[in-house]
């Protein structure tokens, strides 16, 4: 119709769609698909980031595939959407609009050399794990009960702090982002359809205190093996890359 306002009808059709993918999400999610639940769940989301009912399907949907974790994060979502919600509605109009801006879905951090392209959303963030770094920490803790050896001890914690504090492990649904080292410094950025296949390196305590290396494989045209040196829980992080590669193959 002429003279309709055109905001209010991008609006319309914006809502529209999300309330589609939410109810497509709900179809898998009554047929006990819950996999893909979820994406559609996360399509109503992107479009809407304040979406409550998708938002709680989704947190829903985790705790039937049993990941608690995921669906904390969804319950954290929807407590901070309500809240700035409620804090919009006790402020003037003017005040309701620029607020409204701000709204945004609780975000994984970032790493700090990189900048995320239209529609890429950060999955899982990391760094080389405190663990990995024991036999340096164990010397350092016997030599700081020595006179000469506290120095010592400083320079060996400064190492593993160097080791934990300079690597970013980056993961989103586009790309895996790798960069570790202080004078020198590896960086890797690769994109998600470059990904051939996903490996474990651990050694005997890696396995007992649950740390290793994670090697991103890709063709060596594009970057070779990228590598999340003495990362935590390897195993989740590797499931975590498989599952983007899967469900972008089925976009």
């Amino acid at each position: 119709m002429v003279d309709e306002d055109l905001e209010d009808v991008l609006k319309k059709i914006t809502d529209n769609d999300a309330i589609e993918f939410k109810n497509k999400g709900n179809e898998y999610f009554n047929a006990g698909d819950y996999e893909n639940a979820i994406q559609f769940y996360k399509k109503a989301i992107a479009i809407d980031p304040n979406y409550l009912s998708a938002w709680n399907n989704l947190g829903l949907a985790y705790i039937k595939l049993g990941k608690i974790d995921e669906a904390k994060k969804c319950q954290e979502a929807i407590k901070f959407i309500k809240t700035t919600q409620k804090n919009i509605e006790t402020q003037p109009k003017e005040a309701k609009k620029q607020e409204a801006l701000k709204i945004q879905k609780p975000s994984i951090r970032i790493p700090t050399d990189i900048s995320l392209t239209d529609n890429e959303v950060p999955i899982w963030f990391g760094h080389m794990s405190w663990i990995a770094n024991w036999p340096i920490l164990l010397i350092a803790f016997i030599l700081i009960f020595t006179i000469i050896g506290i120095i010592i001890s400083i320079f060996l914690f400064a190492i593993a702090w160097i080791n934990v504090e300079k690597s970013e492990y980056f993961i989103s649904n586009k790309r895996i982002y790798t960069k570790y080292g202080f004078i020198s410094r590896v960086a890797n950025d690769i994109k998600i359809e470059w990904v051939t296949n996903t490996s474990i390196r651990q050694g005997f305590f890696g396995r007992i205190l649950n740390y290793g290396d994670l090697l991103i494989a890709s063709p060596g045209t594009h970057t070779g093996t990228s590598l999340f040196r003495g990362v935590s829980d390897p195993m989740k992080v590797k499931g975590i890359i498989e599952d983007i590669i899967a469900k972008t193959k089925k976009i």
